[in-house]
C-alpha cells in the first residue's frame, strides 16, 4: 500500500498568498506626496490661511487696503483674477474628507476612515521606540517597540495614503501653487507694512482676530501643518523600504541632532521622530493613548475605531 507519492518531484514550488491585508499594495511614491501637500493644506484650512486671502482681496477690491500701482497690489489682482482657476472651498473640505476622514467635508462611501487610527499607531510606534532607544531599550513603560512594529504600522499608513492618494495629484499641485501664492502675498511689503506685521503669521492672527470671528492658535497650526508635512514625506521616500528586511530607522543617525535642512522634501530619520513627538505634544495626544498605540495590534485589545480627524477640535 502506497501514499500516492510516487513520482513526486522532492521539491514542489508552491505560490502563497500574503497573509498581510496591505501586502499586495503597491504603495506609489508620487501619491504620497500629493497626500503630503494635501494635509498640509487641510491644516492650513483650520488656520484659515485661504480666507484671510480672500478677505484681502475684498478689502483691496473696496479700497480699504491703501497701496495700487505697487507689487503688493499686483500680486493681489493676480490671484483675484485666477480664482476661477483653483479649487473652490467646498471642493478642499470634500478632498480633505475623502483622503483623510476630516469631518469638516461631507463624508462620503470614499472617505478614508482609516486614517485617524493609522496615523495614531505610527505616530506613537516611532515615538515609543525614540524613547526606548534613549535608555537602551529599558522603558519604564511595559510597551516594547521592535524595528518590526514601527515598519508595520509604517507600511500600513504609507498603504492607505497610497490609496487614497490615487488620482489626487493634479489637486494637490493647485494646492501648492495657490499656498506658494498667499505665501507671496502675506511676505510681501506692502501688506506687512498696512498691518504694521513683522512676519506673514502676524497678518494671519489680525486678519483672523478682526475680520474672520477670532484668532487661531497659530503656533499649534503651524507645527501640525509642518510635522504633518514631514511625517508623510518621510513616508514617501522610504517607500521601497516597507517591505524590506532590516532596520528601518538607522537608531544611531535618529540618536544625532543632525538634521536634513529640507525636512519636508527631504527628512531624514531625526526628522521624522522630532516631527511625531512635535505632533503629539501639540495635540494634547495622552501618554497612555501613545503607550496603547505604539503595541502591535495583536498585542493590545482593540478599541473601537477613533474616526475624529487630528486636526478638529484643537482649539484649547
Amino acid at each position: 500500500m502506497t501514499c500516492g507519492l510516487e513520482g513526486v518531484p522532492e521539491a514542489i514550488d508552491i505560490d502563497l498568498p500574503g497573509l498581510e491585508g496591505d501586502a499586495t499594495v503597491e504603495i506609489v511614491q508620487s501619491n504620497l506626496h500629493a497626500m503630503q501637500a494635501i494635509y498640509f493644506s487641510s491644516v492650513l484650512e483650520e488656520l484659515r490661511l485661504f480666507q484671510v486671502a480672500d478677505k484681502l482681496v475684498e478689502l483691496f477690491n473696496s479700497g480699504e487696503l491703501p497701496f495700487r500701482n505697487t507689487k503688493g497690489g499686483r500680486l493681489i489682482v493676480d490671484y483675484w483674477r485666477r480664482s476661477t482657476e483653483r479649487p473652490t472651498e467646498p471642493e478642499r473640505l470634500s478632498t480633505y474628507a475623502r483622503c483623510f476622514g476630516f469631518t469638516n467635508g461631507e463624508p462620503t462611501e470614499s472617505t478614508n476612515r482609516e486614517f485617524a487610527e493609522l496615523w495614531l499607531r505610527f505616530l506613537s510606534a516611532v515615538s515609543a521606540f525614540d524613547r526606548q532607544t534613549e535608555v537602551d531599550g529599558l522603558l519604564t513603560s511595559e510597551t516594547q517597540v521592535s524595528q518590526e512594529t514601527v515598519r508595520s504600522s509604517g507600511r500600513k499608513l504609507a498603504a492607505n495614503l497610497s490609496v487614497y492618494g490615487s488620482g489626487v495629484v493634479p489637486f494637490a499641485t493647485a494646492l501648492r501653487e495657490q499656498i506658494s501664492d498667499i505665501c507671496e502675498i502675506l511676505r510681501n511689503d506692502d501688506v506687512m507694512r498696512v498691518y504694521g506685521a513683522r512676519d506673514m503669521w502676524q497678518i494671519v492672527d489680525q486678519v483672523t482676530s478682526l475680520e474672520l470671528g477670532g484668532p487661531r492658535p497659530t503656533l499649534r497650526y503651524r507645527t501640525m501643518a509642518n510635522a504633518g508635512a514631514t511625517i508623510i514625506g518621510w513616508l514617501a521616500n522610504h517607500a521601497n523600504e516597507q517591505t524590506a528586511v532590516g532596520e528601518l530607522i538607522d537608531k544611531t543617525s535618529a540618536r544625532r541632532n543632525i538634521k536634513s535642512t529640507a525636512p519636508m522634501a527631504e527628512p531624514n530619520d531625526r526628522n521624522l521622530v522630532d516631527a511625531c513627538l512635535q505632533w503629539l505634544a501639540v495635540t494634547g495626544t495622552p501618554n497612555d493613548r501613545v503607550e496603547q498605540h505604539a503595541q502591535p495590534v495583536e498585542a493590545r485589545e482593540e478599541a473601537p475605531p477613533d474616526h475624529e480627524p487630528p486636526i478638529q477640535n484643537a482649539d484649547p
